[in-house]
């Protein structure tokens, strides 16, 4: 289903994305201060939050981890600000974001990155909103990811 199709998918697209992205910025700020955190935040994304956890990375130099799954790239010129560690994972049948993935490699390779492939659709696999049709690709990609974050922070938003 096309995000256009469900009822939330149109005003979804008539989100102000520079405000949205200036209100992740202030929420990962907020974080940061919570009683509950040491600090140190890191962010788990699905699809467009794949894509946010990718821009957070480049405009926040305090995130200590990020895990994209299936998110857009940031802009090339972007990327040598990311200074967190970033595993990235994408679907094996997914051309739209796949075809971002040689470049955005290429920007990384300075970095501490690394990525992953399912053969599974992409935005199907891991999201915890997802139909039960996708617990198997949740099973394979997420257990990798869970503890390879939580190396490295103890606060966390999945965006």
């Amino acid at each position: 289903m096309v995000l256009e199709e469900r009822p939330l998918g149109k005003l979804f697209t008539k989100l102000d994305q520079t405000k949205t992205r200036e209100d992740f910025l202030a929420a990962l700020a907020f974080l940061e201060k919570r009683p509950e955190c040491n600090g140190k935040v890191g962010t788990v994304g699905f699809c467009y939050g794949g894509g946010m956890v990718n821009f957070l990375a480049t405009r926040a130099p305090e995130l200590v981890a990020g895990v994209p799954f299936y998110g857009g790239q940031p802009p090339a010129e972007d990327v040598a600000n990311i200074k967190a560690p970033l595993l990235i994972h994408y679907a094996a049948k997914d051309d739209r974001i796949n075809a971002g993935i040689p470049a955005f490699e290429q920007a990384l390779k300075p970095t501490r990155w690394s990525t992953s492939s399912s053969p599974i659709r992409a935005r199907s696999t891991a999201s915890t909103t997802t139909p039960p049709r996708a617990t198997a690709g949740r099973r394979r990609t997420w257990p990798g990811s869970a503890p390879w974050s939580s190396s490295s922070r103890t606060c966390a938003g999945e965006v």
